[in-house]
């Protein structure tokens, strides 16, 4: 009887197991442990089969969607499609593994992502031609601009200038805005008119320098014949002071020749070479003219000394006839003789001191030339030779 009524489970009833509760939490007296907060982005990723995001808290399969929906229109509005295909593309696969929508859900939010991917693609191909005519201008742009660069400085002096304005096309082919007839203003610019633009200035730059190199050429071959002429010149001549012209032009032409920087210095160093000599020569054939004007200027102090001891004997002569003489018209006659003599003995007197002031200058000037031959000292100003030369452009 007590078993009857208390009766025991069968085996079948004891291999029946209650299901459990939908919602663990709302039942009494259990507690279920707590399960992280994902991002959607770690939730996919975690489970890409569709893990039931009601079991993932802070989850909303509704706000999602829309969530990625609102900024696949912003992606529209920026035009940045390349993000736009890969946050569509990745959402559009996810759609289909997303649980917790309804089946008209999904396709609700289906047909909304088609459409945007209809409007992007019209929107992208607008864009792509939009792009394309803006490219086809800056190329014009840029073949304009080289042509006209190339036209006003392929000659003279303006190839820097020149260099300078095609890094200015560098920059434009980089950032330059063009304006459409359409009113579009936009910098970009398709891969392969890129690459023409970019074409289309190095060929430039390489020709500009090409010409700069030949222009140098044709500098440095100038002034080396010139300065092998001067050389020339300074050997089979004694006209020391045309050649020291001549390298003082040359000293000109070199600061500002447009020139390699060795071919510089080569025309430097001989420039250098040939100046020193020239000094050195112009001070020995100064030195021997002054020694030339000492010896004609003591020759002439002595014909002067010795014209002067002539007219002090006339003068005594004429002094002794002058006490013997009665006649006083030869009284006065030879008076006034003697008077000449003594104005002309003392305008020679005050050649005589002029001659020695002179002689003394000349031989102060010997020895300011003997002392610029020596290293240690200083020349003089009247002597010293041109300033140093700077390079031109190189």
């Amino acid at each position: 009887m007590e078993q009857e009524n208390n009766p025991t489970p069968s085996s079948q009833d004891e291999q029946r197991i209650e299901p459990a509760p939908e919602h663990p939490q709302e039942q009494e007296n259990v507690s279920v442990p707590e399960k992280p907060t994902i991002t959607v982005r770690a939730y996919f990723k975690a489970d890409p089969f569709g893990l039931d995001s009601s079991t993932v808290r802070g989850t909303d399969p509704q706000a999602f969607v829309s969530k990625e929906l609102l900024r696949l229109e912003s992606k529209i509005e920026q035009k940045d499609f390349k993000d736009f295909w890969f946050f569509g593309l990745e959402l559009k696969r996810q759609l289909f593994q997303l649980r917790g929508l309804t089946k008209d859900e999904r396709a609700h939010f289906k047909n909304q992502l088609e459409e945007l991917f209809q409007r992007a693609k019209i929107l992208e191909d607008q864009n792509k031609n939009i792009v394309a005519q803006v490219s086809e201008l800056k190329l014009q742009r840029v073949q304009q601009m080289v042509d006209q660069i190339l036209a006003q400085h392929a000659d003279a002096q303006q190839i820097d200038l020149a260099l300078a304005e095609l890094d200015k096309v560098s920059a434009f082919i980089r950032e330059g805005t063009v304006t459409l007839p359409s009113g579009v203003t936009m910098a970009d610019m398709v891969p392969m008119q890129r690459d023409k633009a970019k074409e289309l200035v190095r060929k430039a730059r390489e020709q500009l320098l090409h010409i700069r190199q030949q222009i140098r050429e044709q500098n440095f071959q100038k002034l080396s014949e010139k300065i092998s002429a001067l050389s020339d010149f300074l050997t089979k001549t004694n006209k020391i002071q045309q050649v020291v012209k001549g390298l003082q032009e040359f000293r000109l032409e070199l600061r500002t020749a447009n020139l390699e920087r060795g071919h510089f210095q080569e025309l430097k160093m001989i420039y250098e070479t040939l100046w020193k000599k020239a000094r050195e020569s112009q001070i020995a054939s100064r030195e021997d003219e002054l020694h030339r004007r000492v010896r004609g200027m003591l020759r002439l102090v002595q014909r002067k000394q010795q014209f002067i001891e002539v007219l002090q004997r006339e003068m005594k002569d004429l002094e002794a006839r002058w006490a013997n003489v009665k006649n006083d018209f030869f009284r006065i006659h030879i008076k006034e003789l003697m008077a000449e003599k003594k104005m002309k003995v003392e305008q020679a007197e005050k050649d005589v001191i002029s001659l020695n002031e002179k002689i003394a200058f000349l031989n102060e000037q010997l020895k300011t030339l003997k002392t610029t031959t020596q290293p240690q000292v200083k020349p003089q100003p009247d002597t010293e030779p041109p300033p140093g030369i700077e390079p031109g452009t190189c």
